[in-house]
């Protein structure tokens, strides 16, 4: 089922809900599409159902046709801050995937303090180089190589 939601505005009185003026609603109605409708090749690369975690992995870091072609066009390195995090790794196993299918020898940089070791380590089996940097101090940073392509994922706890 897909589900398609219309915003209205409308115009309550203030003994309905409180407010003095238009309110948003939300109306949601369930449409059911047709199975002939979806795109056959979604259909073969997603699995229905995923059972373990290193499937997960493996669906999540499978590079699509427009990311293959995207890839083509960046100048290596390209370095990904903040890679320790939680999209990161997977992030940066996705491009390292694409640049692998698509011909090209782009070198993917994880960039992170990498309290987690074991994030670095699958990173690095699976072909993603590593950088063990404190963003917060400028000679770590300075130690990180030049690059025209940087994706920033950094995050500041507090």
């Amino acid at each position: 089922m897909a589900v398609r939601a219309a915003f209205l505005n409308q115009l309550w009185d203030r003994e309905q809900n409180g407010c003095p003026g238009p309110a948003n609603r939300v109306f949601v109605e369930a449409v059911q599409k047709p199975l002939s409708t979806r795109p056959a090749t979604r259909a073969r690369t997603r699995p229905r159902l995923i059972r373990t975690e290193p499937k997960l992995e493996e669906v999540l870091t499978r590079p699509g046709a427009g990311l293959i072609q995207f890839i083509k066009e960046l100048a290596s390195p390209l370095l990904i801050l903040g890679a320790g995090g939680k999209m990161g790794p997977t992030l940066c196993v996705l491009a390292r995937r694409a640049a692998e299918v698509a011909g090209h020898g782009l070198e993917v940089v994880a960039v992170s303090r990498f309290s987690d070791d074991s994030a670095r380590r699958w990173l690095e089996a699976l072909g993603v180089k590593t950088a063990s940097c404190d963003l917060l101090d400028a000679s770590s940073v300075a130690r990180l190589p030049d690059a025209l392509n940087i994706i920033y994922l950094v995050g500041l706890k507090f």
